[in-house]
């Protein structure tokens, strides 16, 4: 279940932006599960993330053949709020280059302050200021995920 819904993910980042390079999608499912984590305390794929030196990958994502792709509107996988986050990432990102992007993302207290190679969930949960998510929000979410509600 967790390849198709990145399947999907993968497929509505595509829809709108055209075929872009591998990493740089890469890079927008990850700020997608981490704007999605903090803003409602799950993330959209549940994938795993690894650092790499060209922004984080993710165990399931990284097995995605874009050749294959065939541009749909079926997102069955996707709820509502998934959709609303993706758009969010797409505008927001979506013209930013891949260099911008890696920089961006290994500036992240997930990639500096940890020696890990596996970025835990409760590691996406730092703060990204391009994401205006009021620190509050993100406690509440972080309690969220962690079951205390």
């Amino acid at each position: 279940m967790i390849f198709n819904t990145v399947k999907q993910v993968s497929l509505y980042i595509i829809s709108y932006l055209g075929l872009i390079p591998k990493n740089k999608l890469h890079i927008l499912i990850y700020l997608a599960d981490k704007y999605h984590l903090q803003q409602y305390g799950r993330t959209i794929t549940n994938d795993v993330y690894f650092k790499t030196p060209v922004g984080p990958k993710g165990l399931h994502a990284k097995k995605i053949n874009l050749n294959n792709f065939k541009i749909t509107d079926d997102y069955d996988f996707l709820s509502d709020s998934d959709k609303k986050v993706l758009d969010y990432i797409i505008k927001k990102f979506g013209k930013d280059t891949l260099s911008d992007l890696i920089y961006r993302i290994c500036e992240l207290p997930e990639y500096l302050n940890s020696s890990k190679k596996e970025i835990s969930k409760i590691e996406m949960f730092s703060k990204m200021n391009e994401f205006d998510i009021d620190d509050s929000h993100i406690s509440i979410s972080k309690e969220v995920f962690q079951g205390y509600f």
